[in-house]
């Protein structure tokens, strides 16, 4: 049925932050636009991104100056925005993710997910961008979270992807570090600063240096553990290969209770016939 928001009814709650700009979308549409969504998966993406098309400037003026005058920070979850959009992976994601045959299958062909990508996404992608551009522009609070497609890559691909948005490296790595923790209300990480926690990344090169790609850490500092990233990244592949092949035993399963209901409902359908023939 009809969507109804209720996120100008959430900042005047006090709500503290809001995920997903998928949800804001909503928001941000002409006065009386009818926002119902259909009803499966593929086709539900293909109408969020048309949304995006239609987008009223007045409407996101007044959400935005609601949202940073009550300190509302906004985690875009880009990565997820982009990945449901597109047909392929970024190539640092299926090069990452290339011991895990699986799971770059289900990626790139649907796999147990079923998705494809939507036509509209082209279109859609500079308006996602530019949304929270503007929104940084005007001093809004950006934070980095993925919506976990590919945990341990994909947190640095949403850096990446906020670092193009708003056009600044620095912007993309404070939303993943100083603005998370302020989040999260634990203003003793996030930052280099003496007497602050010390847990870090370490890159391989400059982070601030413009990239044309996601830009793995090569080293993780936690307790004052060194952790090395390659080894870090292949023990996530064996996890994501373990998850992918319950996904699809979990879709065999759903294959299988289709196909025993399809025999079921035939013979409930066979067997009056069978009986109105006898006689």
């Amino acid at each position: 049925g009809q969507t109804e928001d209720f996120t100008r009814e959430a900042i005047a709650e006090g709500i503290s932050g809001i995920s997903h700009i998928m949800g804001l979308v909503l928001a941000v549409q002409p006065a009386g636009a009818q926002l119902t969504p259909p009803g499966s998966e593929d086709a539900f993406w293909q109408w969020e991104k048309a949304l995006w098309l239609t987008v009223d400037s007045a409407q996101v003026d007044t959400l935005f100056r609601e949202m940073i005058a009550a300190n509302v920070w906004l985690e875009p979850t880009l990565a997820s925005e982009y990945h449901f959009g597109r047909p392929l992976l970024p190539p640092r994601q299926a090069e990452f993710l290339d011991a895990a045959p699986s799971l770059r299958a289900m990626f790139l062909g649907g796999g147990p997910t079923g998705l494809r990508p939507a036509p509209v996404f082209p279109a859609a992608w500079p308006r996602q961008a530019a949304f929270v551009r503007e929104f940084v522009r005007r001093g809004g609070i950006v934070v980095a979270g993925s919506d976990g497609l590919s945990p341990g890559v994909d947190l640095h691909e949403e850096i990446a992807l906020i670092a193009e948005a708003t056009g600044s490296p620095m912007i993309g790595l404070q939303a993943a570090t100083r603005n998370a923790a302020l989040a999260l209300n634990h203003p003793e990480v996030g930052t280099v600063v003496l007497g602050q926690v010390g847990d870090a990344v370490v890159y391989p090169r400059d982070p601030l240096e413009p990239s044309d790609g996601t830009l793995l850490p090569s080293r993780v500092i936690k307790g004052g553990v060194l952790f090395d990233g390659d080894s870090l990244r292949a023990e996530f592949r064996d996890e994501y290969d373990d998850r992918v092949q319950l996904a699809w035993r979990a879709r065999g399963l759903r294959l299988a209770q289709w196909s025993a209901g399809i025999v079921a409902l035939l013979s409930v359908l066979y067997l009056p016939l069978r009986v109105f023939r006898q006689r």
